[in-house]
This record gives C-alpha cells, sequence and structure tokens, in this order.
C-alpha cells in the first residue's frame, strides 16, 4: 500500500514541476485552458495524498507496536513462596473437604441441642487439633467474616471451629477469636437474636479486632 502511495504521489510531483516548468511537456503539447487552475488542482491531490499517506503510516505504526508490545510481554512466573502458599492452601482445602463429618448433627436443626452438640465436638476435638486444624478453623473465620450467618452448614462450622479455637492450647487472642465466633452465631442460629441485634454486631466486632492480631501465615 505504501509502496503505491509512494508512486502515485511521486508521479504527481513530477506532473507539477513539468507544468511549472515545461507545460507543454506536461501536457502532451496541448494548451491548457487554465494553467493556474490545473496547477491548483494538482497540488490538492499531492496534499491529499500527503495526509492519507501520513494517517496509514501512523496507524501501521501503532498497530505494529501493539503487536511487539503483546510478543515481547513477558510471562509472570511464580515465585517459590506463591507455590509453597498455593500447596498449603490446596492441602488444607483437601483435610477440610475430608472432616465434613465434623459439621453434621444428630440433634434438631436451630435448637439449643444442636448448637451444644458442636461445641462439644469441637472441645473434644481440639485436645488433639494439629497446627492444621487450627490454621483451618481460622481461615474459615477470616474469609467468612461477616456470611456466618448465610446457611445452617455455615453456621454449624462456625459454631465448631469457634469451639476449636476456644479450648485450644493457642493464644489469648486465638481463644477470644474461637469465643466470639461461638457467640455470633449460636443464639441467631436458635433465632434468639437477629443478625442486626447490637449483641450479635458487638461480636463480630470483636471477631474483627482478634483476626487483626493473629499473624496474617495463620489465615
Amino acid at each position: 500500500m505504501h509502496v503505491l502511495f509512494g508512486a502515485l504521489l511521486f508521479g504527481c510531483l513530477v506532473e507539477l514541476i513539468l507544468l511549472l516548468i515545461k507545460p507543454k511537456w506536461a501536457t502532451l503539447g496541448r494548451e491548457l485552458p487554465n494553467k493556474k487552475k490545473s496547477i491548483k488542482n494538482l497540488v490538492i491531490v499531492i496534499i491529499a495524498f500527503l495526509l492519507l499517506f501520513a494517517f496509514t503510516s501512523g496507524k501501521s505504526t501503532n498497530s505494529t507496536v501493539q503487536t511487539n508490545a503483546s510478543t515481547n510481554k513477558v510471562k509472570e512466573v511464580p515465585t517459590k513462596e506463591d507455590t509453597v502458599n498455593q500447596t498449603e492452601n490446596n492441602e488444607l482445602t483437601k483435610k477440610e473437604e475430608n472432616d465434613k463429618s465434623n459439621f453434621l448433627i444428630d440433634s434438631e436443626p436451630n435448637t439449643s441441642a444442636a448448637v451444644d452438640e458442636l461445641i462439644s465436638r469441637g472441645k473434644n476435638d481440639s485436645k488433639n487439633a494439629t497446627k492444621d486444624d487450627i490454621k483451618i478453623a481460622i481461615k474459615f473465620i477470616n474469609d467468612n467474616y461477616n456470611k456466618y450467618w448465610v446457611d445452617n452448614e455455615t453456621m454449624h462450622k462456625t459454631m465448631y471451629y469457634g469451639a476449636l479455637l476456644e479450648y485450644s492450647n493457642q493464644s489469648k487472642d486465638i481463644k477470644e477469636l474461637g469465643l466470639d465466633s461461638e457467640q455470633v452465631v449460636k443464639y441467631v442460629y436458635r433465632k434468639a437474636d437477629k443478625i442486626e441485634d447490637a449483641s450479635t454486631q458487638s461480636n463480630l466486632e470483636q471477631i474483627k479486632k482478634s483476626l487483626d492480631k493473629i499473624p496474617t501465615s495463620l489465615k
């Protein structure tokens, strides 16, 4: 395309020069009825060619730059730390899936008996809780902050993990996180309180404060 524009532009320039120097050469010996008008028209054509050539050149250049940028874009390579963290998270998720029986209840749902069953199970399991068990519990509470009441399954997990942390041999902040996690759910679960009640929101705020004190590596 650029070669064609160049050839046409060159022909127009030659024609203009001939009109200015030797008009009869440019018109094959014929007399021009209006030499000035012919020169004017030829200049307009040349300017039009120049503008069109500049426009298409700029568009082609931008396209080439974008293509080169896409080609030369360096693919981000995961760091060793990212790989380790991803592997660890996958293992924790798999372990949580395998522990689903911890959240099943024999009692009637949404009753004090169901609450006691879940909290008692969490308390018993805390005696043999591993570092991974503690991390899974904290991660669940952190990831589901302000969403503990979406369904019974989530509330069961919150109460169980809360008891697991409260009765564990971990730090005071982790124990308090566990206690507040139980309380933020169990009254709403039994329909004794509502989510918007002051007591529920106060427990939710306490959970946030406890989470802020816990190292990121455990969340």
